[in-house]
């Protein structure tokens, strides 16, 4: 795959492992602009010429208004949005006395893993139309496909709809933008590391997994409103 000229918007892409990292990685290594998102310091991403990184937080609608300026300032347009940035509204802490989540927990969810993707997909559009080549990548979970898979509801919840999202923007893009999800299972990432300290090796996957998925779905037209599991067979 030769993605010279393109250019990508990663958010959520810091992190070393990390999917939304080394999707950048690998887009890079195809000759690819790569604009990189990220609440932490990532300046230190910024030493690659065809990379920007900007940090700041993705779902505040004056700073999606920032990093697109910023990117067409530096790159003349885009081809490709990966919604890669997720919350998990404080997972099984964020519980209220009766054990219940707290209302916190949900809106956190819904803000960062189904509003943002659908702000910037709408903001973006129009960009991605006029490349020829417009693809949006939406990084989803395998528990948002799963009845007993996880226990932390606002997040499987939020990605549930995150997949219902994926399937509407892809009818009304239709000839014109592909939009896709992919599904991972328990993948190797620093955050999952530094969680769980370990994790099971047979079940789990890499982040080069979901990143070769990813530049496939980039790269391919006749591909849209899919939500492809990767997940070794234990989403069957």
């Amino acid at each position: 795959m030769n993605f010279t000229g393109h250019t990508y918007i990663i958010t959520g892409g810091n992190k070393i492992p990390g999917i939304g990292s080394q999707i950048a990685l690998q887009l890079l290594d195809t000759g690819a602009n790569v604009v990189i998102n990220s609440r932490s310091d990532c300046t230190h991403w910024n030493t690659h010429e065809n990379l920007l990184c900007i940090s700041g937080d993705i779902t505040d609608v004056k700073f999606q208004d920032f990093l697109i300026t910023k990117t067409l300032e530096k790159f003349n347009g885009v081809s490709g949005l990966i919604n890669n940035a997720s919350s998990e509204g404080g997972s099984r802490g964020n519980l209220d006395q009766k054990g219940l989540f707290k209302r916190d927990s949900w809106i956190q969810c819904y803000k960062e893993n189904v509003i943002t993707p659908y702000e910037l997909t709408q903001k973006l559009s129009g960009y991605l139309k006029l490349s020829g080549a417009g693809s949006v990548v939406n990084i989803s979970s395998r528990a948002a496909i799963m009845e007993h898979v996880g226990d932390n509801l606002p997040y499987i919840i939020s990605k549930n709809a995150m997949n219902k999202l994926t399937k509407r923007l892809a009818v009304e893009f239709q000839g014109f933008i592909t939009v896709n999800s992919i599904a991972p299972t328990l993948t190797k990432t620093k955050r999952i590391l530094d969680s769980l300290g370990s994790i099971d090796i047979e079940r789990s996957i890499d982040p080069v997994d979901v990143a070769n998925v990813a530049l496939m779905l980039l790269s391919n037209r006749a591909i849209t409103g899919q939500v492809i599991p990767i997940c070794k067979g234990y989403s069957l």
